[in-house]
């Protein structure tokens, strides 16, 4: 674990520098299919988050060598300002859920705090029942927050097999009902019907053995149980999981960890909640971003040897498209910003 965080923090410190600790950003001007360049950042980051806020607004927070600051960009001025620092240092291991009162909450191993667009503010308010590191959290329609898998900062770093809800509305957080498997590097989405999908992943045994989990599972927030959902075709870590409004599971990216070098997953695979079955869609580059589009396509972010590849998935066609990439055929490491 430690080695593999020294050579993340060494592409993102060699990263940095080639760009000379300038930050390129784009937005994505959804009518066209481009690229266009906005203002800088007051920070350079990598790892962080956008959250989109009701007013339009963009709040971008966490990140390596960001440490606590925080700042807003206003696509109507088109500018970042900063704004009061988090109460938490936040780096990849931490998630943000925008609520319908508009404010923003932060998951992290060291407390939940909130974020109010009105004071620019943060504030304290809450924790997890157990402090736990690269989890995967879940908004459900009730303000609730399901926390599932990571693991104990303690001797051993057990696996966490115990679930969480947290009202954010009381903040308050109980326990759940235990996983079907206890995993790391997952990710979840909210289905539908309420329930909630349980892909990918990392498990480990009492001696550190890495295993890789087909297994589907399916958290059901009325009778609070885990059950089997059925398998995917490829195990990953860190799956990139886009829900599609025909209900299926756009699965994609990730990769399986080696003794020297992380094996990065080229196929692209398609998951019915309904029959609990998975289908093969494509085999072509590793994928880094996957994001929904408002005419319900789907842009793929992909990385070869030498540039960065652009595509639109539509969902109905289930058809690939190549899109222009001029601008940023050399950037690695970039965030893409959607506004209104």
């Amino acid at each position: 674990m430690k080695k593999n965080l020294k050579i993340i923090l060494g592409i993102a410190i060699i990263t940095l520098l080639m760009v000379g600790f300038f930050v390129y950003k784009t937005i994505m001007d959804r009518t066209v299919d481009k690229f266009v360049q906005i203002s800088d950042m007051n920070v350079p980051r990598i790892g962080h988050t956008t959250t989109l806020l009701k007013d339009g607004r963009v709040l971008i927070i966490g990140g390596y060598r960001a440490e606590k600051k925080a700042e807003i960009y206003d696509p109507i001025n088109n500018k970042f300002f900063l704004i009061d620092d988090t109460n938490f240092e936040h780096y990849l291991e931490y998630l943000t859920f925008l609520m319908p009162d508009g404010k923003v909450v932060v998951i992290d191993k060291d407390g939940i705090e909130t974020f109010d667009p009105v004071t620019n503010k943060f504030s304290i308010t809450g924790k997890m029942l157990i402090p736990r590191r690269y989890f995967a959290a879940t908004k459900l329609s009730n303000n609730k927050i399901l926390i599932t898998g990571g693991y104990e900062e303690k001797q051993g770093h057990p696996l966490v097999a115990q679930a969480e809800l947290c009202d954010l509305v009381k903040y308050k957080c109980v326990f759940a009902s235990k996983m079907e498997i206890p995993r790391i590097f997952h990710e979840t989405v909210l289905l539908p019907n309420g329930e909630i999908a349980i892909i990918g992943g990392e498990t480990r045994d009492n001696k550190w053995n890495r295993n890789y989990p087909i297994n589907v599972d399916l958290y059901n927030p009325e009778i609070d149980k885990f059950s089997h959902g059925g398998n995917i075709k490829t195990p990953r870590i860190h799956p990139i999981l886009v829900l599609l409004k025909n209900g299926k599971i756009l699965i994609l990216g990730g990769y399986q960890k080696g003794e020297n070098l992380n094996k990065h997953i080229r196929v692209v695979e398609l998951y019915d909640p309904k029959d609990q079955e998975t289908s093969i869609l494509k085999d072509f580059i590793p994928y880094d971003d996957a994001i929904k589009l408002s005419n319900g396509k789907i842009l793929l972010i992909g990385n070869t040897k030498n540039s960065s590849i652009f595509e639109i998935y539509d969902p109905a066609a289930e058809d690939f498209k190549l899109i222009d990439k001029k601008t940023l055929t050399k950037i690695i490491f970039y965030k893409i910003l959607f506004t209104k």
